[in-house]
């Protein structure tokens, strides 16, 4: 438990420099019967992030593998169960936000391992990544979501949050 606590602070950690980029960075947001760890809305897009921290295995250089929907991780096997996890996660909060603001939004579902190295395509649904590669993933995306539905969007999540 005291290491996905200490994987969550240094995800947060990372995604709170993307303030600085104008992005809006949410923490432990309460869903139905679940929690998701971190939500950044920039104008590049919305993203839910989840965190995924595991004991590294006594192998030589383990890695996180993702390719066509099929996550695997050196010492512990087939992990695809967290890919069901993060769209469900992706799915409420799509028809969270669609209900309150009457407007739909892409949200963009990332798997971030803290201290592992990961193979994952640029290009795929989900993005798994080192929470380090997130920014860097990030500015290579295009503008699309304008200043006024970015705010709308944060200003809902936080009406949302407090609510609770």
């Amino acid at each position: 438990m005291r290491l996905g606590l200490e994987g969550e602070k240094v995800v947060g950690q990372e995604l709170e420099k993307l303030r600085t980029q104008g992005c809006m960075v949410f923490h432990d947001i309460v869903g139905e019967n679940f929690n998701i760890d971190h939500v950044v809305i920039s104008d590049k897009g919305i993203f839910l992030i989840e965190t995924k921290t595991y004991s590294k295995p006594n192998l030589v250089n383990p890695k996180v593998n993702y390719k066509n929907g099929k996550l695997v991780i050196d010492g512990l096997g087939d992990m695809s169960k967290i890919i069901n996890q993060v769209k469900a996660s992706s799915t409420w909060l799509k028809r969270t936000l669609e209900e309150s603001t009457g407007k739909i939004f892409l949200i963009k579902p990332v798997i971030l391992f803290p201290g592992w190295y990961v193979n994952s395509p640029e290009d795929s649904e989900i993005w798994v990544l080192e929470p380090k590669q997130f920014p860097y993933y990030l500015s290579k995306k295009k503008e699309i979501v304008s200043r006024e539905d970015k705010k709308l969007a944060a200003f809902h999540l936080s009406r949302y949050i407090r609510a609770l």
